[in-house]
């Protein structure tokens, strides 16, 4: 990469941070479509994001640990592993199309995901019913493998909690620093996604910046509400999907 595609990346990871660590989710929805816009291979760009996420999730962790329903955590990584190698091979398919092909494909999961999140609004309930749960982590981790994109699913299992913004971020963070170190191995296990560890160097490289747009976040989500963050971030994320699908034509 050249210095401009780096220093523009560590931008985007930073930012994609302050809006995760604001609202819990839209760390990859954002970053993924902005860095296969910069030209980097969508296989490095996810484990780019991934090294990126699983630093913010580790801070994110330590700050809401009492928070945390580990038991739905464990159950929700249990169920998205299951279906993560289907994913992958999907993504082996994919990266072998032209790039704007993948731009195009990307930034149109984008806004179907954000799209369903805005109209589907699942009402609260005390016990939600299994169906729901397998479906949601398995979609989660099916997602995940194939753009490394997995979190809109669990965002509208969330919605159908009644929990406070506490509780759902922790659940996010700890969903996520279970889950990625999986996913990243399974992609250095199997073949045809090519030499990944420069992207692990480049997402370890921008801890800093990583771990700064957290704090701004977290600091954005103690004090905005709940409804308002999550407006803006789909606003956001709805804009970057477009602006993907666009830049391919």
């Amino acid at each position: 990469m050249s210095l401009i595609t780096v220093i523009l990346s560590g931008c985007v990871l930073g930012a994609a941070a302050v809006v995760q660590g604001s609202v819990g989710f839209g760390y990859a929805l954002l970053a993924t479509p902005l860095l296969v816009w910069l030209g980097i291979p969508l296989q490095q760009v996810i484990v780019m994001v991934a090294v990126g996420s699983l630093i913010q999730s580790f801070f994110g962790v330590r700050c809401l640990y009492a928070s945390i329903p580990w038991r739905q955590a464990w159950i929700a990584t249990g169920l998205r592993v299951v279906w993560l190698l289907a994913g992958l091979l999907i993504l082996k398919k994919l990266i072998t199309l032209d790039s704007r092909y993948i731009r195009f494909t990307v930034g149109a999961i984008i806004c179907l995901l954000v799209g369903i999140q805005a109209v589907w609004k699942p009402k609260p309930v005390d016990k939600i019913h299994w169906g729901y749960t397998a479906t949601a982590f398995s979609a989660s981790g099916l997602l995940a493998g194939m753009v490394g994109m997995g979190g809109p699913p669990l965002v509208l299992w969330v919605m159908a909690h009644d929990w406070p913004p506490e509780k759902i971020r922790g659940f996010y963070f700890a969903t996520f620093l279970t889950f990625i170190p999986i996913m990243i191995g399974m992609m250095f296990v199997l073949p045809g996604f090519g030499p990944l560890w420069m992207s692990v160097l480049t997402g370890l490289a921008f801890a800093p910046v990583i771990y700064c747009g957290g704090r701004i976040g977290l600091a954005l989500g103690h004090r905005m509400s709940r409804k308002r963050l999550y407006c803006l971030t789909c606003v956001c994320l709805l804009a970057t999907g477009i602006s993907a699908m666009v830049s391919s034509l």
